[in-house]
């Protein structure tokens, strides 16, 4: 990663620290569980519950003959069918435009958009790895099968509204989808090197999308999630009156959003205190807000250690205290565990491989880590000198391969984890290094 980037976010972080009052509007959820039957997680093995509120990044997975509905933090609504799979990618609010940006990797899902959040405008967006979404008001219909062989179906199908469909199976046309309307796209797509490419069956499928069509997929997403009748004809009232009409509505604040002279002059904003602050947030929370696994890391550990040392020739014990540095690089999964590979120096410098598990409580910005591994003495290096005894040690036969384990709390915020971490390193019963200090862990 450049050295800038790394600046600027570790920079972001220090500026957070600063204006703890904002912190609700950074860590808003992107959405809330309002229903649930039958099983559901995200990220690779957390369960989801009613009520549960999930994040920008968070990766819904539903299980067999399982329905889920979501309240997007627009007031948007997205229900899920069974075995679906979906990102909520992006969920930001700046400069007066909401942003709502999901992905869906297979499976079945109904969206009612919602009317423009808290007078902002906005722009809601849905993904698949072939086909860009953008929304345009509207109730529409998802449906997405794609076999191990690369075989992919799509239809996006529209009740009410309009939906803009740009296909990479048609990339010289976009389809403006209309209300009663539907397009079904089908063909083959094959990952190489990061990039996708297909190979499309046909031309795209334009057609009806007819009343029985419609009613079969009311029927497949009209379950019963345990509410009232009375609570559930007010609920549909409520999603009712969310969904957007086919006409724009004027903004209400009687700005004109489409004029240049409408926008706040730059030297202005400057002076504003409170342009700044949301300005500087939005950049922070669009650039730097997805704290996710499954990536590299650079984990950095600076503090002291403390060796004792057993006999060897004519010294009988000996304890002494060194400066320490630690740096390494590994990989985590999506489940929190990772892998890496390392350098500690001190006055007893090692080379080390090692293992460590992350877990991440939904409701605790605390992580706790433990971890195990192996490591050897690099006795050309050292960050200082010890004593004597110290440098008998190797000429005496002292053992040099060692095992350690570790222990910490990890604080993640804005893609670097701020931790606390204690490793004891055993070389045999010659010697033992206990180390302590803080970190840092860089997600790139």
């Amino acid at each position: 990663m450049p050295k800038s980037k790394i600046i600027i976010r570790f920079s972001a972080f220090l500026f957070l620290i600063t204006l703890s009052s904002s912190f609700g509007e950074v860590g808003e959820p992107c959405a809330k569980v309002a229903g649930l039957v039958g099983t559901a997680n995200y990220n690779e093995g957390y369960s989801i519950d009613n009520g549960q509120k999930l994040n920008q990044g968070s990766q819904i997975q539903t299980g067999l003959n399982s329905r889920l509905r979501l309240i997007l933090r627009d007031e948007s609504i997205i229900e899920i069918g069974d075995n679906t799979q979906l990102i909520l990618s992006g969920c930001d609010s700046t400069q007066n435009i909401d942003k709502i940006n999901l992905e869906i990797e297979f499976g079945i899902l109904r969206a009612r958009v919602s009317k423009d959040f808290k007078n902002q405008k906005r722009e809601f967006n849905i993904k698949t790895s072939t086909s860009d979404l953008a929304v345009k008001g509207t109730e529409f219909y998802v449906i997405r099968q794609q076999e191990t062989s690369g075989q992919v179906a799509e239809r996006i199908a529209v009740s009410e509204g309009r939906v803009e469909v740009k296909s990479l199976f048609e990339e010289s046309n976009t389809t403006l989808l209309e209300k009663g309307n539907e397009v079904r796209f089908e063909g083959k797509i094959e990952n190489s090197r990061g990039k996708v490419k297909v190979e499309s069956n046909g031309s795209p499928q334009l057609s009806s999308f007819t009343s029985s069509e419609q009613e079969e997929l009311e029927d497949y997403f009209q379950v019963d999630y345990g509410t009232s009748s009375e609570t559930e004809e007010e609920s549909n009232r409520e999603l009712d009156s969310k969904i957007i009409d086919q006409k724009d509505e004027s903004d209400e604040s009687g700005i004109d959003f489409q004029h240049e002279d409408a926008f706040i002059d730059n030297e202005d904003a400057i002076k504003s205190e409170h342009y700044v602050r949301r300005a500087i947030l939005s950049t922070i929370v669009n650039t730097t807000g997805k704290f996710e696994f499954n990536r590299v890391y650079l984990n950095h550990l600076m503090g002291f250690s403390a060796i004792y040392q057993q006999k060897n020739g004519p010294i009988k014990f000996t304890k002494y205290t060194s400066g320490m540095q630690g740096l390494s690089v590994g990989y985590v999964t999506g489940k929190g565990h990772a892998f890496e590979l390392g350098l500690e120096a001190s006055s007893v410098s090692n080379l080390f491989a090692g293992y460590r598990y992350i877990w991440r409580p939904e409701t605790f910005s605390m992580w706790p880590f433990a971890g195990v591994g192996i490591g050897t003495e690099i006795s050309s290096l050292r960050l200082s000198q010890g004593p004597t005894e110290a440098e008998n040690y190797g000429r005496l036969g002292g053992m040099k391969q060692m095992g350690f384990g570790t222990l910490g709390v990890l604080i993640p915020v804005v893609e670097v984890g701020i931790k606390a971490e204690i490793r004891a390193n055993f070389y045999g019963l010659d010697r033992m290094v206990l180390s302590q200090g803080l970190g840092l862990i860089l997600f790139l």
